[in-house]
């Protein structure tokens, strides 16, 4: 426990967002003007929906680090790489400080399990963005390689990841991941619901073996959802 807490993962290290609800290029990174979170209030256009959790899910520690309700439902997938080979309890361990201002929805350990840190019904803080968090499911993965590797995953990470995002869509009525590797289309989700944090910030996160993994994860996905 002690040893992984002294990594400092990129993709959540650092969780600076913008303070409108609008999608925004973040490539530069700036720090925005307000603090990072959001203080309580009713959402306008809150969605009142009965989220429910993956029954995939071997542990639970739940972040401070939320908002909730959502404030959009959920049609986004948006996967993080956790940038060190973190245990779930050992990422749960550093999203329970409400001082680092960073969680996800959901974590994924090198050995196949899965851990829950901010419930389907709220918000995560996770990808520099706030609009895209509030319709997102976030998941970070551990990484059993490091910068060379393009930040690898383990094969039972990857299974477990393609499991809970085929549970995730059919939870959540998603009929199908879309992946087309364009930044221009965020947003847009009858064109492509998938997104990454590396649009949103100045950062290698998912690190570039899940990136350039997500078409592929795309379509075995899609291939469960079809029976």
């Amino acid at each position: 426990m002690e040893e992984d807490l002294k990594f400092i993962p990129l993709a959540i290290e650092d969780k600076r967002e913008f303070a409108d609800d609008e999608f925004v290029d973040e490539s530069n990174n700036k720090e925005p003007d307000e603090p990072l979170y959001e203080k309580p209030h009713k959402q306008k256009n809150a969605v009142k929906a009965a989220y429910t959790n993956s029954p995939l899910v071997t542990y639970t520690k739940l972040s401070p680090c939320k908002n909730s309700p959502r404030n959009h439902a959920i049609d986004t997938i948006t996967i993080h790489c956790m940038a060190g080979n973190l245990t779930v309890e050992s990422c749960g361990a550093l999203f329970s400080k409400y001082s680092r201002q960073t969680s996800s929805n959901y974590g994924i350990g090198s050995d196949g399990r899965i851990a829950l840190y901010v419930n389907e019904s709220d918000r995560s803080w996770c990808t520099s963005n706030r609009a895209n968090d509030h319709r997102a499911i976030t998941i970070e993965v551990a990484n059993d390689g490091g910068a060379e590797t393009g930040w690898h995953v383990s094969d039972k990470a990857m299974a477990s990841l393609i499991n809970l995002l085929v549970d995730i869509c059919q939870r959540n009525n998603i009929p199908e991941l879309r992946w087309k590797a364009d930044k221009n289309l965020i947003g847009q989700v009858d064109k492509q619901n998938m997104t990454a944090h590396r649009w949103f910030a100045a950062k290698a996160c998912p690190g570039d073996y899940l990136y350039n993994s997500f078409g592929s994860i795309a379509d075995q996905v899609n291939k469960r959802l079809r029976g």
